[in-house]
């Protein structure tokens, strides 16, 4: 019976693992993201990560949690539009020597639903016969926040506003086609 000697077999194990650990570490830690556009409709944001590695990569994937993903080999950035409100996890995926990284940043993106501006009207007089009050009701649907501000304007979207209440009243002293306008916003800033 031939005996062996394991100190032999184990200090190569330990070897191997030891080696294999460091191979294994990944020289990516965290990526960063730049959003140059924050709150309601769209959000534009850069993503980028450095690497300590002169390593190739294999393979890079982003995740920008709305459904579209980037894969490429060649650049350590993206850029990604949201444009629905929700909230978006990132996540950043990298093959690099054959080791996998994964980096995830949960909620990291949030696009706030907008409220949507709606009236309805009654008048004083059925036969709309001149001088005629006219009352506005606010009918709007919030949003993702708080309606801070409402801005009532007659014939000019772009005029001062003649109302900042929720509901406006106003007498039209002459005939003719009138428009008007009622534009919100949120505490979100949408």
């Amino acid at each position: 019976m031939k005996i062996m000697d394991m100190r032999n077999y184990l200090f190569l194990i330990v070897l191997i693992c030891s080696n294999y650990l460091a191979f294994g570490q990944s020289p990516i830690t965290e990526f960063k993201e730049t959003i140059s556009s924050v709150g309601c409709y769209e959000v534009k944001a850069d993503f980028y990560y450095v690497s300590s590695s002169t390593a190739d990569r294999d393979s890079v994937c982003w995740d920008f949690g709305d459904g579209m993903v980037r894969r490429n080999s060649s650049s350590n950035s993206a850029s990604h539009n949201y444009t629905k409100p929700g909230t978006y996890t990132v996540t950043l995926t990298i093959w690099l020597n054959g080791v996998k990284t994964q980096i995830v940043k949960p909620d990291l993106i949030k696009v706030y639903k907008a409220p949507m501006a709606l009236f309805n009207y009654t008048v004083s007089d059925n036969n709309m016969i001149a001088p005629l009050q006219v009352d506005f009701n606010n009918q709007s649907i919030l949003g993702d926040g708080d309606l801070v501000e409402y801005a009532w304007r007659l014939d000019d979207p772009s005029s001062e506003p003649v109302s900042n209440d929720i509901n406006f009243s106003h007498v039209f002293e002459k005939s003719g086609p009138y428009y008007v306008w009622l534009s919100l916003k949120d505490n979100n800033g949408c």
